[in-house]
């Protein structure tokens, strides 16, 4: 595995995992006010509201993307950089796996959701 991949695999699961805290931030108190060491200023609920939204379109399209991909295979299986040159190459799964990632789809929609919510709360 080279040095890039390596990188490359760390900054998906960083980043992932910020996405995720950030998240949370809008259902907890403390995801309406930057920390005391960065100015504790009230963060403005119009730009976090759309940021979230923004975010939550953005992975309903992946998935739309991904399932109607897998139906009608509208890409093939390209190049990864996460590959090894003379790997073997395995046929795609079947949704006898993919039924363990149906759960994801609701990802978008409910950070939309929880978004909508976030405003809502804020505003008042």
């Amino acid at each position: 595995m080279g040095s890039t991949v390596g990188w490359y695999l760390i900054f998906l699961s960083v980043l992932s995992m910020a996405l995720a805290v950030l998240t949370l931030g809008l259902v907890h108190q403390w995801g309406q006010r930057l920390p005391r060491w960065l100015g504790g200023r009230p963060l403005a609920p119009g730009a976090v509201t759309r940021l979230a939204i923004t975010g939550g379109l953005l992975l309903v399209v992946i998935c739309v993307y991904f399932v109607l991909n897998q139906a009608f295979h509208f890409v093939d299986r390209g190049w990864s950089p996460t590959a090894v040159q003379d790997a073997v190459v395995h046929d795609r799964p079947g949704w006898d796996i993919l039924r363990y990632y149906v759960p994801l789809l609701a990802w978008g929609p409910l950070l939309i959701a929880v978004a909508v919510d976030y405003r809502r709360r804020a505003m008042r």
